[in-house]
């Protein structure tokens, strides 16, 4: 996938109520890897449907400090958090990403679903 690709996706990605706080950081990621594109938007695509607008999605490329390792991360944040609403939130994810999982066995670049705690804003 180009780069210009890399950048219309995003484009569609913040369309649809996607965050993308560094489209330029993520445009990077998906044009290095290319295999992760398609599963990426089946995943994002279905948190958005699954989750309401209070929901914010963001797509994030998260950077581990002790290492090289960088992957693709969907937050996935609400206003506020209880436990009760965390669980939720986790089988939801758990579901989705579940759903694909076999479709698209990743070995360069993957994509991360996950709940930070922190809250939409």
């Amino acid at each position: 996938m180009s780069l210009t690709e890399s950048e219309n996706l995003i484009k569609g990605y913040r369309e649809n109520n996607i965050v993308v706080p560094d489209g330029v950081d993520v445009a990077n990621y998906l044009s290095s890897h290319p295999l992760v594109v398609e599963y990426a938007s089946k995943v994002i695509g279905a948190c958005r449907r699954e989750f309401d607008l209070n929901t914010q999605l963001s797509l994030e490329v998260y950077r581990d400090q002790e290492s090289t390792v960088t992957q693709l991360t969907l937050y996935v944040r609400r206003p506020s958090y209880t436990m009760e609403i965390y669980r939720n939130l986790d089988e939801r994810i758990e579901k989705i990403v579940s759903q694909y999982d076999d479709e698209y066995p990743l070995e360069n670049g993957e994509l991360l679903v996950m709940c930070d705690f922190k809250p939409s804003s």
